[in-house]
């Protein structure tokens, strides 16, 4: 695992509290709620501009369905 820079965030009163208490509820520090967030809506960005840019090939090759895709796979 990579080294842990600390780092300061400034969060909403109302976010904090419910950071802490689902990080006691899943019994992790809020350090690792946090970053667990953090990894997980940087994994969605990243899905979501592939997603784009599958969309991109699928409009030059005229996919709209499976079976065009089934049909450029033969």
């Amino acid at each position: 695992m990579a080294k842990a820079v600390p780092i300061t965030v400034t969060l909403p009163d109302d976010l904090v509290k419910s950071v802490d208490r689902l990080a006691k509820k899943a019994k992790v520090s809020r350090s690792t709620l946090v970053t667990d967030a953090l990894r997980r809506r940087m994994w969605l960005w990243r899905l979501n501009e592939l997603q784009k840019k599958a969309r991109g090939y699928a409009t030059r090759l005229r996919i709209k369905s499976d079976k065009d895709v089934a049909r450029l796979l033969r």
